[in-house]
């Protein structure tokens, strides 16, 4: 048997790895251009982006739950390789078994490991419109212009629904049909959106932030993590640091925007900008300017619910494909033991019996996950303890007046004849933020210069300004009116 793989993440590679194992030959497509491991890969030094250490900018971490024996195993061998190093530096990972990546190499060293001895087709892009398709007349799958005995799509979201949207298999067609927002669908697997923004800022910007936390009342930010903290390649003559924020899935999908055209866009400046200030004020800290940042849109990044089955995978004997993906386990959330615990069953699968079906027959139900669980409502969050503050009165209103500045500074930014009432007198009142910031000793100037590029002076503090702006163009109005005339009408 010959099996086509469509999808170089961790459970496409847990597949291929499993099928090796047993003497079946196989090909993983992967898109992926710096390395496999689709959401589990990391960015390193050097490769175009200039941190300087390698950068984890989707999955952060891996965790050992004890459900698949198989994962477990292979995990102690990555440790004992150097692949991975166990990690107590999660706030909420209180135990829990959690391991990161090599320092060298980030989380994308476990995908790295999983791939050796795999036939892997790197930068290769399986078309939707016909790359996979059943040929009828040699019973066998072709898959980019190479036929199979079998066809595995370790992938998912709107590609994998096209890819399958005219395959013979009815029930893995309709399995692979998805959607996508902040709840699960009924009937389709859900997939949320998320933010990545890896930046560089200067050390000591973010004092006091933790190694890894994860925000649950924030309404931009889901997550926060310190890279070379993390990793352990950080050392204290570093003069910088490199941090990786995720967004929550309802601001991914707010602010949605096709990821191959981002790159130069208003809304990269804008969810950069808002990423950063968000981080800001959860850490207590100064608005950030770094010296360097990548963004990134991860349109489907975590499952939203799972398909309970007899099986951690689908299979359909009759027409030899399958489907494998960490949505695919209903024992665990969407993680990293889930996706590569459903690629290791679906081998496993195809060694004993593979004219049997398995998984086509379930139904889906809600799931959750250190990055897929939604922002908090208020009743929750004043349900749920919370920590003591350690900010003293002062310092909770200098962090209200920075913000109240910043939103200021957003407001003189634009055309000040478009504004409402409310938020022109939001602006004149510029100049007592200012003074109440230099009373608990802020450089009230400074600050204002950093948020208003190109406006050399403060809004004057008098609303008789606006007034005067208010009046000058209602008789510009007037006047425009006075002098209108209608165009004359053409004759017949």
């Amino acid at each position: 048997m010959r099996v086509g793989i469509i999808g170089g993440g961790i459970s496409g590679l847990a597949t291929a790895r499993g099928l090796l194992k047993y003497g079946i030959e196989c090909v993983v497509f992967d898109t992926g251009k710096r390395g496999v491991g689709g959401r589990c890969s990391s960015r390193l030094g050097g490769d175009g982006t200039n941190f300087p250490g390698a950068v984890d900018h989707a999955a952060q971490f891996v965790e050992v739950s004890g459900n698949c024996e198989a994962f477990g195993a292979f995990v102690d061998d990555c440790v004992e390789d150097g692949v991975l190093a166990p990690w107590s530096g999660y706030e909420g990972g209180d135990g829990r078994r959690l391991f990161v990546g090599s320092a060298a190499e980030g989380i994308g060293a476990l995908p790295a490991a999983l791939a050796e001895g795999v036939d892997v087709r790197q930068d290769v892009w399986v078309s939707p419109n016909g790359g996979v398709r059943f040929d009828r007349e040699s019973k066998r799958w072709v898959a980019n212009k190479e036929q199979f005995d079998a066809v595995v799509i370790a992938h998912n979201g709107k590609c994998a629904e096209r890819i399958t949207s005219k395959i013979p298999s009815v029930p893995v067609r309709n399995l692979c049909k998805a959607a996508f927002g902040t709840k699960p669908a009924k009937g389709r697997m859900t997939l949320n959106s998320v933010y990545s923004l890896v930046f560089e800022t200067r050390k000591g910007a973010l004092d006091g932030a933790p190694v890894a936390q994860k925000f649950g009342d924030d309404a931009v930010l889901a997550f926060l993590g310190n890279n070379g903290r993390k990793l352990g390649w950080a050392t204290e003559d570093d003069a910088t640091e490199v941090f990786t924020a995720l967004s929550t899935g309802e601001y991914g999908k707010k602010n949605k925007h096709p990821q191959e055209q981002l790159k130069g866009t208003d809304v990269e400046t804008r969810v950069t900008r808002e990423l950063l200030d968000a981080v800001a004020d959860a850490c207590g800290a100064e608005p950030l300017e770094p010296l360097r940042a990548k963004l990134q849109l991860w349109g489907a990044a975590v499952p939203l619910n799972r398909w309970a089955s007899d099986a951690p995978f689908a299979w359909d004997g009759a027409h030899k494909i399958g489907v494998v993906g960490d949505w695919l386990y209903a024992d665990l959330p969407s993680c990293v033991e889930a996706a590569f615990a459903s690629g290791d069953g679906l081998a496993a699968h195809l060694r004993d019996a593979p004219g049997d079906d398995r998984g086509l027959q379930g139904s889906f139900a809600a799931a959750t996950s250190d990055f897929s669980t939604p922002r908090r409502g208020a009743a929750a969050a004043a349900a749920a303890p919370s920590k003591p503050s350690t900010k003293t009165p002062e310092q909770k209103r200098v962090v209200k007046l920075k913000k109240a500045l910043k939103r200021i500074s957003q407001l003189r930014l634009e055309d000040y004849a478009t504004l409402k009432t409310e938020q022109r007198v939001k602006i004149h009142g510029e100049a007592d933020v200012l003074d109440e910031l230099r009373t608990l000793g802020v450089d009230a100037d400074a600050l204002r210069l950093k948020l208003q590029p190109g406006l050399p002076t403060p809004m004057p503090r008098s609303r008789a300004w606006s007034k005067e702006r208010d009046d000058a163009r209602e008789k510009q109005k007037a006047e425009d009116a006075r002098n209108y005339r209608p165009p004359a009408k053409r004759r017949a």
